[in-house]
């Protein structure tokens, strides 16, 4: 069986102030990926990086300011599950 990697890192909505060190950090790792997708690809190493969105936790509930929570920049206007992205990490690993 060929290795997998897979990167999971969540992704910050745009606008945010002061998140230019974070969204850089983020660019770069989608880069990475990109690139070790390239050079290991050909040996039958898969490389997969997965971005959710805002997950719907506890701690975005204590923590996160109300108009950030109802603006959430996704295609489905919700938060995600950590169900959901579970799942969709063992089928991505899965061959």
């Amino acid at each position: 069986m060929a290795l997998l990697l897979i990167y999971l890192h969540k992704q910050l909505a745009g606008g945010v102030g002061g998140s230019s060190l974070y969204a850089t950090s983020k660019g770069a790792i989608i880069k990475y990926s990109r690139e070790l997708a390239k050079e290991f690809g050909p040996q039958g190493i898969r490389v997969n990086w997965i971005c959710p969105g805002m997950i719907a936790t506890k701690l975005h509930d204590d923590f996160t300011k109300d108009e950030i929570r109802e603006n959430i920049a996704t295609p489905l206007k919700r938060k995600e599950r950590a169900e959901e992205v579970a799942n969709l990490v063992a089928y991505v690993a899965s061959d």
